[in-house]
């Protein structure tokens, strides 16, 4: 036993031990420190905007539920415009589907197995297990079906919702993870085994009648199914959508075809002729089946978040967007749909930023908030965002978006396009993006004017190979008069800017890992990069690296306060990092979220951009 315990001792140490490399040498810091470090004092002073994950949704007439997390939400949605929450349900497991009937919902929760909610007074009223987790649920009263995963098809009876009764099972070749019913047959999502129809005309018997054939994994797994009339469609994420001619339910005919144009479908609602798709790379896409072994794209809605789950009801389509709640779209026009409202409690955090006795935070679904203490985050402008940077009395965003301006609460002027980073310096902007880094400036009518571009020159047949390995895209970028520093894949880039028009490349320092995030302060500039903290002296005309120390994880975030920098990672560490001497030392590490991805200076200690933990306040002892 004690062997043991001195290995497990010794592993400890190893995972504990942060290496800090001078250069003119490499020296170790004290294991001792670190523990102690690592088991100091953290105080969590405030949290605001952590979010919960949404998958399931359902509607019928002016009401909506949602699953958060582990809570069913009940929504009015007489205003689509705005949803207005009636009743948050606690449940004991996370809400993978929901089917409403009158006033109750019928909920599959995981390993909680079926729950039942009444709706009207926000409170459970009877549940069921199985063995297996309950992933898919539909609704024939006084009957519930349930897709059990490798408990395959569960039948329920309801009659008394207080004292839910299992009276049937059928198990499916693989795990079935959705179903729907129509008529006498019920149509079951079985994963790698493709969809499976079961006629429960007697549903104390189901019998399973056909089945769209294949088997093979290259085949990828089915999602979920929905049907209308004599057409089925289910999704299947790796491949695209699939449409079967279920006319004659004993004998469906494989249309044989994938839509594969789709990026990662999850789920999917029919009627008539168009398929609506929850498609979680690219939000809502309606396709017209007229001809169904040639579908046709005729509108789409990108939303915030990834669309795991959709439900038709009237002319709104709501969708489940996993990390953005739910959302609601117009499909009055299918061809030009629109959102229209949403409901979502959080958001992921990816940065944060000082301003004056405030926060502005930037959440990658749904914007700008700012931050003035207490446990709520307040949204001041919409949009996709990843930085934020401040330039005078204007906002400066960049995101999946692209590069936005906002001042007094409007976007004054924005440019789309992906930016990784963004910085401002007296109306010119520098943006960060998959490429190289753009020079823009507002022009008139209020719209950004691209001024220059700096790309890497990949021509050669070594740098179209080492292309191929790492991309050339830019992460982060600063700002100075006639000068820019740019964090790229390979390395820290100097860009002359005393023509804007033509950046050049004046100096360069390559990197052995990915270069994310810099701050400069004096002489020095500061890198976090994918192994650890870079101090680099930019005092001459070349620059060259002076320290580096090695962070647990990949290193994503920094802060400068007096001799200190305080550099974040990804796997939820700060380390303090003593820079006022000719060697830089590590004073401590905490562990302050689960992962870091912003630092900023807050009244009550240090602000952390948590992810979907949200904005944490912390102070450090």
């Amino acid at each position: 036993m004690k062997k043991w315990m001195l290995i497990a001792g010794l592993v400890v140490l190893c995972v504990l031990v942060v290496l800090v490399r001078q250069s003119g040498g490499e020296q170790e810091t004290s294991a001792d420190a670190i523990v102690a470090s690592v088991l100091g004092n953290m105080e969590l002073v405030a949290e605001a905007g952590a979010g919960t994950f949404t998958y399931a949704v359902d509607a019928d007439g002016a009401r909506a539920v949602f699953g958060r997390g582990r809570h069913l939400v009940v929504v009015d949605v007489s205003d689509p415009a705005r949803p207005s929450e009636r009743h948050a349900v606690s449940l004991s497991g996370d809400i993978l589907d929901v089917r409403l009937s009158g006033d109750r919902a019928y909920v599959a929760a995981d390993t909680a197995g079926l729950r039942i909610v009444d709706v009207v007074e926000g409170v459970e009223v009877g549940s069921l297990g199985f063995d297996d987790r309950a992933y898919g649920v539909e609704v024939s009263e006084p009957y519930v079906f349930v897709a059990a995963r490798s408990e395959g098809l569960r039948v329920v009876d309801v009659s008394d919702p207080a004292n839910p009764v299992e009276i049937a099972a059928l198990p499916t070749p693989d795990e079935a993870v959705g179903v729907v019913i129509q008529g006498a047959y019920a149509y079951v999502a079985d994963s790698y085994e493709s969809m499976r129809v079961v006629n429960v005309s007697d549903p104390s018997a189901p019998e399973e009648v056909s089945f769209v054939p294949f088997s093979s994994y290259d085949h990828g797994a089915a999602w979920n199914v929905a049907v209308d009339g004599e057409l089925a469609a289910f999704t299947i994420p790796e491949k695209g959508l699939r449409t079967v001619d279920i006319t004659w339910p004993d004998s469906v005919r494989n249309h044989g075809l994938y839509y594969q144009k789709l990026r990662a479908p999850a789920d999917v609602a029919l009627r008539g002729h168009l398929a609506f798709v929850a498609d979680q790379e690219a939000g809502l896409r309606v396709l017209d089946l007229t001809d169904p072994q040639n579908p046709l794209e005729i509108g789409a809605a990108p939303l915030p978040g990834r669309a795991l789950s959709i439900r038709l009801e009237g002319d709104i389509a709501y969708v489940a967007a996993k990390e953005a709640g739910l959302r609601l779209v117009d499909i009055s026009a299918p061809n030009d749909p629109w959102e229209i409202g949403f409901l979502d409690d959080g958001d992921t955090v990816l940065d944060v930023v000082s301003a004056g006795g405030a926060l502005l935070v930037a959440g990658l679904e749904n914007g700008v908030y700012r931050y003035d203490g207490g446990s709520e985050l307040v949204r001041r402008f919409e949009g996709r965002v990843g930085r934020i940077v401040l330039d005078g009395p204007r906002v400066v965003t960049a995101g999946r978006d692209g590069v936005q301006v906002h001042e007094e609460e409007q976007v004054s002027v924005s440019m789309t396009g992906k930016a990784h980073g963004v910085a401002a310096r007296g109306g010119v902007i520098a943006a960060a993006e998959p490429l190289g880094v753009r020079i823009l400036e507002a022009g008139s009518g209020g719209a950004l004017q691209e001024v220059g571009f700096f790309g890497v020159d990949w021509a050669d047949d070594a740098q179209e190979k080492e292309f191929l390995r790492t991309p050339p895209a830019a992460w982060d970028v600063l700002l100075e008069k006639g000068r820019a520093y740019a964090a790229f894949n390979d390395g820290l880039y100097v860009l002359d800017l005393e023509g804007p028009d033509a950046p050049r490349l004046a100096g360069r320092m390559e990197t052995p890992e990915r270069v994310y995030r810099l701050v400069r302060s004096g002489g020095r500039l500061f890198a976090a990069c994918d192994d650890g903290l870079r101090v680099i002296d930019v005092s001459g005309s070349s620059p060259e690296e002076v320290a580096f120390v090695r962070t647990p994880s990949y290193a994503t975030s920094l802060l400068m306060d007096g001799d200190t920098v305080y550099v974040g990672d990804l796997s939820g560490r700060v380390l303090a990092v003593d820079i006022s001497g000719e060697e830089v030392q590590v004073t401590g590490m905490w562990r302050v979220a689960d992962r870091v991805y912003a630092l900023a200076r807050a009244e009550e200690g240090i602000a952390v951009a948590a992810g979907t933990q949200g904005l944490r306040i912390v102070s450090l002892q």
